[in-house]
């Protein structure tokens, strides 16, 4: 019974702390350009200008690969991105996962 006890909770930990995230949009929010990249490294996207949804400039959005663009059977799947957009100041006011046609 104790080894059932022991299984059950290694099970929970680790599906507990699997799913997070390396990129996690309450540390990022408020940082530089030069901060983020200090702690995340360079980015795999680089700089492409963001518009909000009423058309109007909001800034310029980079991006962390997170899965490669595949081909397969049914087609192809975009490249998955974790995208920042930062304002004109270099400050991150958004990140967001999307996708990214070209792969990169």
């Amino acid at each position: 019974m104790k080894k059932l006890a022991i299984l059950i909770a290694i099970v929970l930990m680790i599906s507990t702390f699997s799913g997070c995230s390396k990129y996690q949009k309450a540390n990022i929010i408020g940082l530089t350009k030069v901060q983020v990249q200090e702690r995340y490294g360079d980015f795999d996207l680089n700089g492409a200008p963001f518009m909000a949804k009423d058309g109007s400039y909001q800034g310029f959005g980079y991006g962390y690969l997170l899965q490669e663009s595949h081909v397969g059977y049914l087609g192809t799947n975009p490249a998955v991105y974790f995208f920042i957009v930062f304002d004109k100041n270099d400050i991150a006011i958004d990140c967001y996962k999307g996708y990214h046609s070209n792969g990169g």
